[in-house]
């Protein structure tokens, strides 16, 4: 298995367990739920087409899980893999709003100043200098400038952003605020990209030097870079399918056009892991020399939780504080909450990306894929991140235990490669059928108890297809061993 890191037994070994306990009739509980994850990411990926996928899962400073399901380009049937570098469009951001923050910590800039001062050309705006004076860099970093989502400029490869970052400021005299700095929250990868600019001015240097000199090569992220750098192992983007199936991307560079600062960025499942294990490191005070712990903390912090009306300023500030201190989500600087999770995602034509900090438990997921419908995101009903940690997490958190189970013998994928596609996941008093089907597959296990008759179960909690009346029998060959699962009149083998 090239494509795993750690390889599935290194993972096991890692986490303190060894397969060699299955044949003792023992049930491994991370080993199981790997494996229903694998299968449910193997089955989604044939039903809908989706070319590749690599993930990567952290715990307590250690890359313990990563694979590559799919390929990076299809063509040339490369396989996907932890090393497949891939353009994640807006995970760029966390990393420039890191890079902002160290000339905040060296007191180069303030995080509550205005940046007309390093940016006059924000007054060029089309709206009154009174409010675009007012734009702070903490404005940019957490999406409430009022500017709007992108430059001027169509996104084609002939956008002057792809040659010179600057040429954003040159489409000034035809946009305006959305409205009054510091009143509403509005994603806005404009904004991240005079972030960028300012780096740039205030660090004398360019801003891709900046960040590999800073950022990437203290961690040792050598696979993480901006423009057109030739890489053999950087993925192919793909359409949404057509009638002919799945085509290349032509425009390779939409992030450069977009702004690098915002979404240019191209990097691998392997590099982020590097960036989540420094995260939980800085987090804890063991490594500083890229972020304090108490600036990347408060990086992460709710900095901006939207409600839909304006609120008078020490109102909004109430309600963020609120947030904050009860895990509501809302806005960071560079980053979002959704409860004490801190997350991520990015996306254009081609791509999709997600990074997850349980930040808590020191768990972090890392999901890249080469097509913009790939289901990445946390919040999609068939989440890809989601089920990582979903699925994989609560062995991490509660510990990882031998289940004893008779029922071993029963434990595989039974399918009819129609509408049935279970695995069997043997536990001490019983069989839980999860659904492979599902969106999230261990949200609804369907629990098989044994009856009087041999290698026949029963159902009696089921509710959908077959209520009151699943029962199974496990098939035997002419070896005695199980090969195949009958549901009522369905074989699935």
């Amino acid at each position: 298995m090239p494509n795993h890191i750690t390889g599935f037994v290194a993972f096991l070994c890692v986490i303190g367990i060894c397969v060699s306990s299955v044949a003792n009739g023992q049930s491994l509980l991370v080993s199981e739920r790997l494996e229903i994850y694998e299968s449910w990411i193997e089955l989604l990926m044939r039903k809908r087409n989706y070319p590749g996928i690599s993930v990567g899962l952290v715990h307590q400073g250690e890359l313990v899980y990563a694979k590559g399901f799919g390929f990076a380009d299809i063509e040339g049937s490369i396989p996907a893999t932890p090393d497949t570098v891939y353009s994640v469009a807006s995970l760029s951001k966390p990393f420039t709003s890191v890079a902002i923050m160290q000339l905040v910590e060296r007191g180069i800039i303030e995080l509550d100043a205005p940046i007309f001062p390093v940016i006059p050309e924000v007054l060029e705006l089309g709206t009154p200098s009174v409010q675009t004076s007012a734009i702070t860099l903490k404005s940019l970093l957490r999406h409430t400038s009022g500017l709007p989502a992108n430059n001027s400029y169509i996104l084609t490869p002939l956008s002057p952003v792809v040659a010179n970052q600057e040429a954003i400021l040159d489409g000034f005299q035809n946009q305006r605020l959305l409205f009054h700095p510091d009143q509403r929250e509005h994603y806005s990868n404009l904004g991240y990209s005079l972030a960028g600019i300012i780096l740039e001015r205030l660090a004398s240097k360019d801003y891709a030097e900046y960040m590999v000199e800073n950022v990437f090569d203290p961690l040792e992220m050598t696979s993480s870079y901006y423009g057109r750098k030739q890489q053999t192992n950087l993925a192919t983007g793909y359409t949404q399918m057509q009638k002919s199936g799945r085509e290349p991307i032509e425009f390779v560079d939409i992030g450069d056009a977009i702004g690098r600062p915002a979404a240019g960025l191209k990097t691998s499942v392997n590099d982020l892991a590097k960036f989540i294990i420094w995260n939980f490191k800085a987090r804890s005070g063991e490594d500083s020399n890229i972020l304090r712990s108490e600036t990347l903390s408060y990086m992460q912090e709710i900095h901006w939780a939207q409600l839909e009306y304006v609120l008078p300023a020490f109102l909004q500030a109430g309600i963020n504080t609120l947030s904050n201190n009860f895990d509501l989500g809302g806005v960071g600087l560079g980053f979002f909450r959704d409860g004490k999770l801190v997350i991520h995602s990015g996306g254009f034509d081609g791509f999709s990306a997600e990074f997850i900090l349980d930040n808590e438990n020191e768990i972090g997921i890392v999901v890249l894929a080469n097509s913009s419908d790939t289901p990445t995101s946390w919040g999609s009903e068939y989440s890809i991140s989601r089920n990582l940690y979903d699925t994989i997490a609560p062995a991490l958190i509660e510990g990882n235990a031998y289940i004893p189970s008779e029922y071993a013998e029963y434990r595989r994928i039974y399918t009819d490669k129609n509408f049935f596609n279970y695995f069997a996941m043997p536990l001490t008093d019983r069989i839980d059928l999860i659904d492979l089907n599902l969106p999230a597959p261990f949200s609804s296990p369907i629990s098989l108890f044994p009856l009087d008759s041999k290698d026949t179960f029963y159902a009696p909690n089921h509710r959908g297809v077959y209520e009151r009346e699943f029962n199974v029998r496990f098939v035997r060959g002419t070896d005695s061993r199980i090969d195949s699962m009958q549901l009522q009149t369905v074989i699935l083998n």
